[in-house]
């Protein structure tokens, strides 16, 4: 996922915290900051396995599955752990909070597949 990926991701974030602090005040918008970051992370740890991946020659196939799964493993609970924290022990509005979140992981799957196939061009000619 390129940078600009990553720009929209933020921008639907803090649109989407805009419009809670509007309708529900300040606290729901940084809910909603929070769950919107919760997804950045959640996209910048897999950008960064990707990474390693890529840059790793000769990975067998078994590795590279084992890989996947670990990168899924810690994407789950590196997730989990922060709504976990922005609703228990931060005490953050949930609602808002899953919904920054969302905003920022629809803009990861809208994107994904363009910065994949411009990638793919300009590796082909």
């Amino acid at each position: 996922m390129g940078r600009r990926a990553l720009v929209v991701q933020a921008i639907l974030a803090t649109v989407c915290a805009a419009l809670f602090f509007a309708s529900q005040g300040a606290e729901s918008a940084l809910s909603a900051l929070f769950g919107g970051g919760i997804a950045l992370l959640n996209v910048q740890l897999l950008r960064w396995r990707t990474h390693q991946v890529r840059s790793q020659r000769g990975l067998s196939a078994g590795r590279s599955l084992a890989t996947f799964y670990k990168s899924a493993l810690e994407r789950l609970v590196l997730v989990v752990g922060l709504l976990a924290l922005g609703m228990g022990w931060i005490e953050l509005p949930p609602l808002p909070l899953v919904v920054g979140f969302a905003a920022g992981q629809v803009a990861m799957l809208l994107l994904w597949p363009q910065d994949n196939a411009l990638r793919d061009r300009s590796k082909n000619g």
